[in-house]
C-alpha cells in the first residue's frame, strides 16, 4: 500500500471527512477502499476539497 495515499485518506478523517463508498467516487482520496499499487490519491480531489469547504466554510 501507498503510505502517502493511505495518510492523506486517515489526514481526511482527522479534519472531519468521512469515507465515500459511492462507487462513481472511487477516484476520491475519502473513498473507503484503496487498492495495492494506488498512488493517485496522494492529494486531495475536487470533491474532497468541496467537503472540507462543506465542514470548515469558503
Amino acid at each position: 500500500m501507498d503510505v502517502q495515499n493511505i495518510m492523506t485518506h486517515e489526514f481526511g478523517h482527522w479534519c472531519g471527512l468521512d469515507d465515500l463508498y459511492n462507487s462513481s467516487d472511487y477516484w476520491l482520496t475519502m473513498y473507503g477502499y484503496s487498492g495495492y499499487g494506488e498512488t493517485y490519491k496522494q492529494t486531495l480531489g475536487w470533491g474532497d476539497i468541496l467537503g472540507l469547504k462543506a465542514v470548515y466554510g469558503p
